[in-house]
């Protein structure tokens, strides 16, 4: 992709033409693996994973393309302020899991009792704690990119490329079908 910082700078038409490339180079990736495993049956299987993977990475960013940059994220709010947190994966030291997990920007600590980590409720509505505080999670919109995820994935991480904290992000007051 050209320079993140010349995003704000692109056309609708410019996104679209972005999609396409994308798509076609999506398409020879899913290519090379298809003919990977032609020439080599499961012997090439690095070779294929890659591939597939980095197939999935640039479809996925030509659907991020599509909607001109943007994707749906969920955001902690305070009545319709945005509070400065995002979520985060960590591995629980008993079951060795992994957990979302709320984790409030260092300004933000002191309004919620010094914690710096929240339950994430995953927009349910029913964490005891998040409620206590008033705080609700919300579907919004913002800037984003898709990248390999950590270890081995299939399927790609979508991160934030403005502010990782989500404070510019736009938050979706009806339905979020309307956006695609």
């Amino acid at each position: 992709m050209k320079n993140m910082q010349t995003r704000k700078e692109m056309k609708q038409v410019d996104w679209i033409n972005l999609a396409e490339k994308l798509d076609a180079e999506s398409h020879a990736k899913w290519q090379e693996k298809e003919d990977s495993f032609t020439r080599c049956d499961t012997d090439g299987f690095l070779t294929q994973q890659v591939s597939e993977m980095s197939s999935a990475v640039a479809s996925s960013n030509a659907s991020i393309c599509r909607k001109f940059g943007k994707t749906y994220f969920m955001g902690l709010y305070l009545n319709n302020k945005r509070v400065k947190a995002k979520q985060i994966e960590t591995k629980c030291q008993y079951s060795g899991s992994w957990k979302t997990l709320w984790l409030l920007h260092d300004d933000e600590q002191s309004r919620f009792g010094n914690k710096k980590f929240l339950p994430c409720n995953h927009g349910n509505g029913r964490s005891r704690i998040l409620n206590q505080f008033n705080l609700k999670e919300c579907d919004e919109i913002d800037d984003a990119w898709a990248t390999f995820s950590k270890g081995y994935c299939p399927s790609p991480s979508i991160i934030r490329v403005s502010d990782e904290w989500g404070t510019d992000a736009t938050r979706i007051q009806q339905d979020p079908k309307h956006f695609d």
